[in-house]
């Protein structure tokens, strides 16, 4: 019989929280991110290993609730080829092999460059015509079932539930959306802003959503102040 072989991640390194930052940029199809999670670990590990497809990674650093940085020594990704795809594996090792990353809470800090692809799957790049009759391009999200990871990477299972923080920084004359109202909007360059959203609740990777572009809307709200834009 053959050797059934896993395909969920380790459970040895968990998330509670996602703090994600996303600048797509509608020219160039370039997604530059800035990823906190928070997470636990449940024992003593060398490795952390998370979902990840068409990234790639600039800095990877772990910091736990000691305040100790561990950098990671060696990133390996795994594309696809077997049972287990898509995953990236952060190794934090010691010259005499034992574990690096403590039992406990910590944050993994990921810097990484991703893609506005043209798959209608992760986080994708679209046209349509103005009614000036331009072409114009929008970026929206389609992470269900397991596309999340095409944006950021994470731990793309059901199962795997955490909150979302979340803000973008886009072109001063477009509008973002996300899943939780706008908390703040600030001016970090003269032609850009950075919006940012509320906390979500714990929600499987795949609900996470975006969208990017040249968008109208009017604005009313509800007796209980909840914002209905449309």
């Amino acid at each position: 019989m053959a050797e059934v072989q896993p395909v969920l991640l380790p459970r040895n390194v968990l998330p509670s929280k996602y703090i994600l930052h996303l600048e797509p940029d509608l020219k160039t199809f370039n997604l530059d991110g800035d990823l906190s999670v928070e997470v636990t670990v449940n024992e003593p590990t060398s490795e952390i290993s998370l979902h990840s497809r068409d990234i790639d990674f600039k800095s990877v650093k772990f910091v736990a609730s000691s305040g100790d940085t561990f950098e990671a020594t060696n990133i390996s990704s795994n594309l696809g080829t077997n049972q287990l795809p898509w995953v990236t594996t952060f190794s934090f090792s010691k010259s005499d092999g034992d574990a690096v990353i403590p039992a406990g809470s910590g944050v993994l800090k990921i810097l990484f460059r991703g893609e506005l692809n043209d798959q209608m799957a992760g986080f994708y790049r679209s046209s349509y015509t103005s009614v000036e009759g331009e072409k114009r391009i929008m970026a929206s999200t389609q992470f269900e079932a397991l596309d999340a990871r095409r944006c950021f990477p994470c731990w793309d299972e059901p199962d795997v539930k955490a909150s979302f923080e979340c803000s973008l920084t886009v072109a001063d004359h477009l509008t973002a959306f996300s899943n939780m109202p706008e908390t703040e909007v600030t001016q970090p360059t003269g032609n850009k802003k950075r919006i940012s959203f509320a906390e979500s609740p714990k929600m499987s990777t795949y609900l996470l959503a975006f969208c990017v572009g040249e968008f109208d809307f009017v604005q009313a709200y509800t007796k209980g102040r909840v914002a209905v834009r449309v």
